[in-house]
């Protein structure tokens, strides 16, 4: 049963859980197995619980992660393959995909929900219907002020219920994973980690260097990347732009000049958008303005399926056309609705140095973004009454275990650099770059499926860029043969 924290008074039941004693002690397993099936491809899993402090420091109550051990179909298996994908999402969700058949030729694969997430209990997220995300989506003190209100609640209720907001954070959930290794039995764990993931498989390496025999960054976030300072962003708008001025098949001016005058716009006059609220079933106006087109964007640039409609988006808004931004306020409407409380709660805990907030407030003023890519994470730590990891946390991670970067040039949130600058200290270390490839293409490419394939069994993957195809647009109106979006799929 999935437990969602959540304070709907109109429900008959609660769904949160608090932290308890359980009748497995911390460190022990609890499992069954059975088979699962990904197309063709047939193989036994174990699911499983572990029970572990929720605030080891202070000795508070238990918690359980939810975790799937895929079993490896070689009769002697290497060491086991953790994967870690970026939060809020539950790596179990991801047991039964053909993908992991070469990877169970070779080892076992574990797929553990981070606590707060997916199986694992209490799930912190919050859906209280009486929440409106729509404030997230108008001005940034309307936003501000009501993601403030709804922390406040959250805290609130999460100390009646005698949960810890403050122990769900990376470095609680590195050690979770070292409890789950030794409950195993496993010696050493070859970590692959995806955006947050990766993350947190550094804070796991900076703990545990005995435990990693390898390590996996698929979309780099190093020890002090959570927080974003505002060029970063302005970089990647302007190479998407580029992108634009080469594609023959359509005429566009500078995407940085087309979001300041759609931003401008909204200033003067907020656009009405209707969007379904899928938890009543009824349809609301949502007033969009210039902090909800910033959210908006930024959630999408590092993602290609979304690009190649971004020119067109931000014309019709500096038009006035609704029709397609609609779709978007739609998707991150519903989205907003549920707040992935253990997401918002680790990222403010890991925070960032004193020179990348610094960096933060002097760019935030010349950016097209202002400060939405770090808006909250310092907002809402007293309400949440969440404490900062520190710059120990932070500091440069290093290594000499074998590791395999992996980024995509188009990759907004976990951009080249960022491998860049972590390989630099694992001295034994590789970079795959993919041209024209985003946050989450990077992952599924097959050609990336195979050179991890090829590390894991310890050939020498050399480093490389991998050409991918030059993105294409769409025009500023009708269509065009090979280039579609589901905004525009019927017009």
């Amino acid at each position: 049963m999935h437990s969602s924290f959540s304070i709907a008074p109109l429900l008959a039941a609660m769904t949160g859980i608090s932290p308890s004693t359980a009748e497995e002690p911390a460190g022990s397993l609890v499992q069954f197995r059975r088979t699962l099936e990904a197309g063709e491809f047939s193989y036994q899993a174990e699911f499983g619980r572990l029970e572990v402090m929720e605030n080891r420091s202070e000795h508070t109550g238990t918690i359980s992660l939810a975790f799937v051990r895929l079993k490896s179909t070689n009769e002697k298996p290497g060491d086991p393959l953790y994967y870690l994908p970026g939060s809020p999402q539950p790596a179990s969700s991801l047991r039964d995909h053909e993908s992991w058949a070469p990877f169970l030729e070779q080892r076992d694969v574990v797929l553990v929900d981070q606590r707060g997430l997916g199986e694992s209990q209490p799930r912190l997220e919050w859906a209280d219907p009486s929440w409106d995300p729509a404030k997230l989506l108008a001005d940034e003190e309307t936003a501000i002020a009501a993601m403030v209100t709804v922390c406040e609640d959250i805290a609130g209720f999460a100390a009646h219920r005698g949960i810890d907001l403050s122990s769900y954070n990376a470095e609680e959930t590195a050690r979770d994973l070292e409890e789950l290794r030794a409950a195993f039995g496993d010696q050493k764990i070859h970590l692959m980690g995806h955006s947050g993931g990766s993350h947190l498989a550094f804070q796991y390496l900076r703990l545990f260097p005995q435990r990693v025999a390898s390590i996996v960054s698929i979309g780099t976030a190093g020890p002090d990347d959570i927080q974003k300072p505002p060029r970063e962003s302005d970089e990647s708008l302007a190479r998407i732009s580029e992108l634009v001025a080469q594609d023959s098949g359509v005429e566009y001016g500078d995407l940085g000049e087309l979001m300041e005058d759609a931003l401008a716009v909204l200033e003067i006059d907020p656009l009405p958008l209707e969007v379904v609220d899928r938890r009543t079933g009824k349809t609301v106006t949502v007033e969009l303005g210039p902090f909800g087109l910033q959210w908006i964007v930024i959630q999408d640039l590092a993602d290609t399926s979304d690009l190649v409609v971004l020119p067109r988006l931000l014309q019709s808004i500096v038009e006035r056309d609704p029709s397609l931004v609609q779709w978007f306020a739609q998707k991150r409407f519903q989205q907003l609705a549920r707040i992935p409380v253990a997401l918002f709660t680790s990222r403010t805990a890991a925070g960032a140095s004193p020179a990348r907030w610094n960096d933060v407030a002097q760019q935030a003023p010349r950016s097209v973004f202002g400060a939405v890519r770090t808006l909250f994470a310092r907002e809402i730590a007293e309400p949440l009454g969440i404490r900062d990891l520190g710059d120990s946390y932070r500091a440069s991670v290093s290594s000499d275990v074998p590791a395999l970067f992996i980024s995509g040039t188009l990759d907004a949130h976990t951009p080249p650099f960022q491998a860049e600058r972590v390989m630099a200290r694992f001295p034994n270390s590789r970079h795959l770059v993919l041209e024209n490839t985003g946050h989450e293409r990077i992952r599924t490419d097959p050609r990336v499926h195979s050179k991890i394939v090829s590390f894991l069994r310890g050939a020498d993957v050399e480093s490389e860029t991998l050409p991918s195809p030059s993105l294409r647009f769409l025009p500023a109106k009708g269509s065009r043969d090979g280039v579609s979006h589901p905004a525009v799929s019927d017009r």
